[in-house]
């Protein structure tokens, strides 16, 4: 009975009741249902005192990560204090959120938590540098400046590239590339990416040298297939090669974009 007026205790905040049920009955097993809702500083006071008291915390990796997720730094320090593995992933089990506490920092945009993890070794490149795409990903230009000082993968299978390309981060893109990403990662998926989505940061990409013709005409392939005919335009005034676009596939599309096909073709012939 006890053990469970201790859980709900520590579940609520309710730090004095905590402290009774302990000395009345000493230290016993806190099952991990005690530290839900982590931003609530009450239940983080029940937390460091469980600690403190020597309390084996066997969720500690969830709690540092859930502390990341939800911003709140107080949290994410105490489990460092507390010598929570700041590498361990938030989940083991496929097909769950996952990633260390570094990854949900950055995906949370919070660049202060980020910090301190990194300061305190966290893995730059954990989980094939996961932290570098998010970030390239949703255009935090300081964030993936501070992983790229603290030594991430930029070529890592082009993923960050990748990412940014796709969704058309183009100050991203140029940073990327400036410190050595590659242009024509994964048979230029970057470039093919940028083309699918109508992005004009293809013309970054091609002043590196991107490969225009990648994978039997794939940029222009991308192109044409989403109707970004400025696009398609640029790669084939780059040198796309419009033998990868058939008069059988000519046929099939919608009057505007094939008439506009036909002329580009006339024009080379």
């Amino acid at each position: 009975m006890h053990g469970a007026c201790m859980v709900s205790a520590a579940h609520n905040g309710q730090l004095e009741m905590v402290k009774f049920l302990m000395a009345t009955y000493g230290n016993g097993p806190v099952v991990s249902d005690a530290i839900t809702a982590l931003n609530e500083e009450g239940k983080w006071d029940v937390l460091r005192y469980l600690i403190n008291e020597g309390t084996d915390i066997p969720t500690n990796r969830y709690i540092l990560c859930a502390a990341a997720i939800r911003r709140y730094m107080p949290g994410v320090k105490l489990m460092i204090e507390h010598g929570t593995d700041i590498n361990a992933k938030l989940s083991d089990k496929p097909g769950q959120v996952n990633g260390p506490a570094l990854f949900h920092a950055i995906d949370k945009g919070h660049s202060e938590i980020a910090r301190i993890l990194l300061e305190h070794v966290a893995d730059v490149n954990a989980g094939g540098g996961a932290a570098l795409v998010v970030a390239a990903r949703e255009g935090n230009i300081e964030m993936v400046q501070l992983l790229l000082k603290n030594k991430a993968d930029i070529r890592s299978k082009g993923k960050a590239l990748r990412a940014a390309a796709a969704r058309g981060q183009l100050e991203v893109v140029q940073i990327l590339l400036a410190n050595g990403a590659d242009a024509n990662a994964c048979k230029g998926d970057p470039l093919m990416r940028a083309a699918r989505k109508g992005h004009m940061e293809v013309k970054i990409l091609m002043a590196t040298n991107a490969d225009i013709n990648p994978g039997a005409g794939g940029t222009l392939k991308c192109a044409r297939k989403a109707g970004h005919l400025a696009i398609a335009e640029f790669l084939v005034q780059r040198g796309a090669n419009l033998k990868f676009i058939s008069e059988r596939f000519i046929k099939i599309l919608e009057p505007n974009v094939a008439n506009f096909f036909q002329g580009l073709k006339q024009k080379e012939s």
